[in-house]
This record gives structure tokens, C-alpha cells and sequence, in this order.
């Protein structure tokens, strides 16, 4: 998959967001985050799968939608300054 892609971005991004104290917390949460979604992730897309073979791709996009925006809206966040 795209793992080769886009894991050093987000290790690279949580490394330089981040102080030096944070960075293993942060880290940490990505690992345990890409583990819980490789264990959950193929027996909820075969149960998809079993309903519908196009329904693990949907929710697939919808997912990738809704963390696109809480992403977009959180950095957006972080540039404002604060009055």
C-alpha cells in the first residue's frame, strides 16, 4: 500500500509539531493508532465485503473524507494566531 509513502511524512510532521518531550508520546500514539487499524481494519472490510464487494472502498472514502477535514481544520487552527 501507500505505509511506504506516507509514514515518514507523518513521523517527520508528529516529529517537528511536537517538542523534544512530546515526540515519543506523539510517535507512540501514531504506532498504536497504525496497529489498531491493521488488526480492525481487514475483518470489518471482509464483514463489508460480505454485505456488499464495493461497501469496504465507500466506507474507505468516507473515512479518509472525514479525517481529511478534521486534519485540514486542526492545522488551520493551529496557524491563527491566538489575540
Amino acid at each position: 500500500g501507500g505505509v511506504g509513502v506516507t509514514s515518514p511524512s507523518l513521523r517527520a510532521m508528529i516529529s517537528r509539531r511536537l517538542d523534544a518531550g512530546s515526540q515519543g508520546q506523539g510517535l507512540g500514539s501514531l504506532q498504536a493508532l497504525n496497529s489498531l487499524g491493521t488488526s480492525i481494519g481487514p475483518p470489518v472490510a471482509g464483514a463489508l465485503f460480505t454485505l456488499a464487494p464495493r461497501a469496504p472502498f465507500w466506507v474507505g472514502i468516507v473515512a479518509l473524507v472525514i479525517v481529511a477535514a478534521l486534519i485540514s481544520g486542526a492545522l488551520q487552527r493551529q496557524r491563527q494566531p491566538l489575540a
